[in-house]
């Protein structure tokens, strides 16, 4: 059984003359994000936020996502900490929604507290 996904995915920089590869790896036992490392670090990224980020704006965390004036692209900003400022990126709108694709025929909308082994929060005693 598939249990992990992974993708490169290649950032632009805002003007588009820069690109740099982000490698994404999800885990359905950690069902709610993806983590996406770069050659500058790596972020914890809200599921949601690649969901709903091609089809409005939404920000969480560290990541916010959303459509731009060309339909092939989305924008994308990253707040790191080891940056002053927020760092603007351009994606391809296709590249990510096969990833979701893949993403969501892993783990369903509202299927993710099934793959979480809930045990492992309790005291050893209580477990099932």
């Amino acid at each position: 059984m598939i249990t992990d996904i992974s993708a490169a995915l290649t950032l632009y920089s805002h003007d588009l003359r820069s690109c740099w590869t982000a490698y994404l790896f999800y885990r359905a036992s950690d069902p709610y994000f993806v983590r996406v490392l770069t050659h500058w670090g790596a972020v914890d990224v809200a599921r949601e936020v690649l969901i709903e980020g091609p089809n409005r704006p939404i920000s969480l965390g560290a990541v916010s996502l959303g459509p731009s004036d060309r339909h092939e692209w989305l924008i994308a900003t990253v707040h790191l900490e080891s940056a002053d400022a927020p760092l603007p990126l351009c994606v391809l709108r296709e590249p990510l929604a096969n990833f979701v694709a893949e993403v969501l025929r892993l783990v369903p909308p509202d299927g993710e507290s099934a793959w979480i082994d809930w045990d492992e929060f309790l005291p050893p005693g209580d477990r099932s």
